[in-house]
């Protein structure tokens, strides 16, 4: 295929070697003289083997999660609390792998076989996890390797790059509407992707096997990837152009030793222009708000954890039929598409209609306000449970817990997306990104630590022991953590002048 000269501006045709005339496509070449060339509507015509793979990939996570303690616990006999406690561990281990996914496919590998390798070691943890279900073979490293060695890279891995490898697909001047309709689709397909996981693997885990439950998202992720693979004739590959968060390492690095950001500065000596050292301070001075996500993110974590344990004391049934328990966390997803509407689509612009929007900040207050009141209504269900005979209490009681979760989700983690993007300059802002994910990664790491700090008050569940029940103190550790949202509110509310002053040096810089 050669290029043919059009009259379209950027636009040419492709003809093949007999001069025929192939595809209308557009070109643009970046600042180092690479030329790319895209398709007139890469949404229909490239994008969906992309939609598919992220899909796919949630619905393997999302089905694993609601499943993920009762196999810990049987097939590495693990208690209540160090099952929680792993799964702390697990999440925290996955936000800290995009950090090393981004450096490979910015230095070295590209985003496609950035994907595409990370997509390997995420169907070998999905084999190791079904080969581990199996009662005969299952071995503890068969799990150990399986979570914590490659569904961690590769389901970090993934998270760092599909987004972006979407977004690359579309020309940065005329396919902006076909962009903004691509990250709709995109999240949408993360929602249809958890709902599928989060519904048909406990389902099947319930009523068949752990291991016929994980052929699932190893099968769906197996076709999702072949397909993705197919598309790749199709595809835009930007080639590397160098880790901006390596630079950002060095700069950091020659920072400390001279005790002092500015002695970085080409200005001042240093070795580095100086508009990169501010925009390195400027990603630093992000860190502050970033923290305030990490208070909801521990209550956000309980639902696969605490809030399951809880569950599985209640009588659950759906229009007389028993329900799997870990069916309830399919209530956050269908919540959170409500929650989007509802404040995306009339909230948000009847509040700016009477200019009473509520600021980053203010809207971090009632994240965490609202993370408050979801492991508060847990209290309740939970003293509750403790003072009835146990399966009396209806599992649908916790209906309140997700909800509340879902709409904290909408105005806190959403929002500081938004933070990352909006107030980190240009060179940095997929840095700044990776640096909101990271404190993902640190709430996770302390749920871990809370459940090895509470496990007293967490004794195995056994139907048969009502002291399992009636004697755990799941009450108290639901008011542990509705004083660390509580901490995150005030925290929230305390750091608006600060975040303020960010926004306008960062408005002025740019």
């Amino acid at each position: 295929m050669v290029p043919v000269a059009s009259d379209d501006g950027d636009y040419h045709c492709l003809a093949d070697d007999n001069g025929t005339l192939q595809e209308k496509v557009l070109q643009w070449m970046d600042g180092s003289g690479n030329t790319y060339s895209y398709l007139p509507n890469p949404l229909t015509q490239v994008c969906s083997f992309i939609l598919l793979q992220e899909m796919c990939e949630r619905l393997a996570y999302y089905g694993l999660m609601p499943t993920l303690m009762p196999f810990l616990k049987r097939f590495l006999g693990l208690s209540d609390s160090a099952a929680s406690a792993y799964m702390g561990w697990f999440q925290g281990i996955i936000f800290l792998t995009p950090l090393l996914s981004a450096v490979l496919a910015d230095t070295f590998l590209g985003v496609f076989w950035t994907i595409l390798i990370f997509s390997g070691f995420y169907m070998a943890g999905l084999l190791l996890l079904c080969l581990a279900a199996i009662e005969g073979i299952s071995q503890p490293w068969m799990v150990h390797l399986g979570l914590m060695g490659f569904m961690t890279l590769g389901s970090g891995g993934i998270k760092s790059c599909v987004n972006v490898f979407g977004a690359q697909q579309f020309h940065e001047v005329e396919h902006k509407e076909q962009m903004t309709s691509y990250f709709t689709y995109f999240y949408a397909s993360i929602n249809i992707g958890a709902l599928i996981g989060g519904i048909a693997c406990p389902l099947v885990q319930e009523f068949v096997s752990f291991f016929v439950a994980y052929l699932i998202p190893l099968v769906s992720f197996l076709i999702a990837t072949t397909i993705f693979v197919s598309g790749s004739s199709r595809y835009v590959r930007i080639l590397p152009q160098g880790s901006p968060l390596l630079k950002m390492v060095q700069v950091l690095l020659t920072g400390v030793r001279q005790c002092s950001l500015e002695s970085s500065k080409k200005s001042n000596g240093g070795p580095y222009e100086d508009r990169f050292v501010d925009d390195t301070k400027a990603v630093l001075r992000l860190i502050p708000i970033f923290l305030l996500v990490v208070p909801l993110l521990i209550a956000y974590n309980q639902m696969s954890t605490a809030f399951l344990i809880q569950g599985h004391k209640m009588h659950s049934t759906f229009f007389g039929a028993r329900m799997a328990p870990a069916l309830m966390q399919s209530v956050d997803s269908v919540a959170v598409i409500m929650a989007s509407c509802i404040v995306d689509r009339w909230l948000y612009p009847t509040l700016r209609q009477s200019n009473r929007m509520p600021s980053v900040l203010t809207r971090f207050v009632f994240g965490n306000v609202l993370g408050a009141f979801s492991v508060m209504c847990a209290f309740c269900v939970e003293r509750t449970v403790m003072a009835q005979p146990l399966y009396t209490v209806s599992i649908w009681s916790q209906v309140p817990q997700f909800v509340c979760i879902a709409f904290a989700e909408i105005f806190l983690i959403s929002t500081s997306y938004e933070v990352a993007f909006t107030n980190a300059p240009d060179s940095l802002k997929a840095v700044a990104s990776a640096f909101n994910l990271l404190f993902f990664s640190v709430a996770g790491f302390v749920s871990g630590l809370l459940f090895v700090a509470c496990e007293k008050w967490m004794p195995d569940f056994d139907p048969k022991k009502a002291s399992t029940y009636q004697d755990s103190r799941y009450d108290l550790y639901y008011l542990v953590l509705a004083g660390i949202c509580c901490v995150g509110a005030v925290g929230s509310f305390l750091l608006r002048p600060y975040y303020d002053r960010v926004a306008l040096r960062g408005a002025e810089m740019a």
